[in-house]
């Protein structure tokens, strides 16, 4: 008999769409305020590009009108950024590396700006130290977090970021996110190649399984990206051996 409640935490996968995000995300998102219900309407996202390509929070500010904290630590991207939200009050650009400690971790800057500290969303996309950052938050508890991993270290494989890792080992893997998420006080809602996390006492309001958070391990979009490159490859081969 199928675990109902893993059954519902599933169904978040029906709600997936792209505005501006990746895999899905701006409908999973949607899908959990309308369960959750939002507190304050402010989110923080970094790196945040122009604020809005592969953005987890664009929609949200766009069309929803939330407030926002963006952050991104390319100057030329950052600039992008400024003038992307030159006329839009509620969002505050920041051009910053954010760091695990120290002057940029993610508590000293956002205690310079009016972000509340139970803000509605955190998105974390690094591409590396992810790990690290979110473990340093303490201030700050934000009730839904979107946090990157890398889905391509198979499950139940404990993997933490190391600044000097080579790109395709970079990140994290899923059994060590979702252990810092449950010692943070977080459930796990979906993997999307990104981990969606809920406050633990939200959990019930989406039915979350929080016993079987593997079970949401999905990898099928690594293997579409691995598929595509080998096919890419194939062709490149043929080509060759053909004269082509």
């Amino acid at each position: 008999m199928p675990n109902s409640k893993l059954v519902s935490s599933l169904k978040l996968n029906k709600a997936r769409r792209n505005v501006t995000s990746q895999n899905g995300e701006d409908g999973v998102i949607a899908e959990i305020f309308q369960a959750i219900g939002t507190s304050n309407k402010w989110c923080c996202e970094f790196g945040a590009w122009d604020g809005k390509h592969l953005s987890n929070t664009y929609s949200l500010i766009d069309q929803d009108e939330w407030s926002a904290v963006l952050i991104e630590g390319d100057p030329t991207k950052g600039q992008d950024l400024k003038r992307a939200f030159k006329t839009n009050p509620r969002v505050h650009p920041v051009i910053a590396f954010v760091r695990d400690k120290g002057e940029y971790s993610l508590d000293r800057i956002l205690a310079k700006t009016n972000i509340p500290q139970d803000f509605d969303l955190l998105s974390v996309d690094i591409d590396n130290t992810d790990y690290l950052v979110w473990s340093a938050l303490e201030r700050y508890q934000p009730r839904v977090v979107v946090v990157e991993i890398n889905s391509s270290i198979p499950l139940g494989v404990e993997k933490l970021p190391a600044a000097d890792s080579k790109p395709e080992m970079c990140g994290s893997s899923f059994t060590s996110m979702v252990a810092l998420g449950k010692r943070k006080g977080y459930e796990l809602a979906l993997h999307t190649g990104n981990c969606i996390f809920v406050r633990r006492e939200l959990a019930s309001k989406l039915d979350i399984d929080t016993e079987r958070p593997e079970e949401l391990f999905d990898d099928t979009w690594v293997n579409a990206k691995n598929n595509s490159f080998l096919q890419k490859a194939a062709r490149r081969i043929s080509r060759f051996a053909t004269g082509a």
